[in-house]
């Protein structure tokens, strides 16, 4: 897999967006939604990458909260700082025994792109998947780049916002005291 210092230095940049209450955000699933309508896809996740989980922080066409990270296209997004495609899931022996092949009808095509802390960690994935093999246009994978800059910028303010907040809440504690 990563690195170990590297792969250190990631899940330590994956925690502190962790500590964010994203779920409810509705401009993520705003993008989200927009992802798989350019995509012409059903399903589309803004995810976050633990060691072990990885954390639906938008899901669109498909509602979960969480899935293993062992069995996620999206542990391979985040390998590289490029869009992830694979075709055909069924087709590549690499993805034969992920369970979502067998249990989710929408995991035919994966395309996802890695979504980066604001020190360079891939943290997520903006991803979509089809209950079809396909691939996606130039033109499709530019939208998708362009979401997932959109995303990191959407989450790089809350990240700064709750650290003003956490600073403000301390100074006035000591000024309380």
């Amino acid at each position: 897999m990563i690195g170990t210092n590297k792969e250190q230095y990631r899940l330590a940049a994956t925690k502190r967006y962790l500590k964010l209450d994203l779920n409810s955000e509705q401009k993520l699933d705003a993008l989200a939604m927009l992802a798989s309508t350019i995509t012409q896809t059903p399903v589309a996740f803004i995810t976050l990458m633990d060691k072990e989980i990885q954390w639906m922080r938008s899901c669109h066409g498909y509602q979960v909260d969480q899935m293993p990270v062992e069995t996620s296209f999206c542990k391979h997004t985040i390998q590289q700082d490029e869009i992830f495609e694979v075709s055909d899931t069924f087709e590549n022996p690499q993805f034969s025994h992920y369970p979502v092949l067998h249990t989710n009808p929408a995991a035919r095509f994966y395309a996802g792109t890695p979504l980066k802390s604001y020190d360079g960690y891939n943290v997520g994935t903006l991803c979509v998947m089809d209950i079809q093999p396909k691939e996606l246009s130039d033109e499709q994978k530019k939208c998708l780049l362009s979401f997932v800059t959109k995303t990191k910028i959407m989450i790089k303010i809350y990240y700064y916002s709750f650290f003003i907040e956490m600073i403000l809440v301390v100074f006035c504690r000591a000024l309380c005291d």
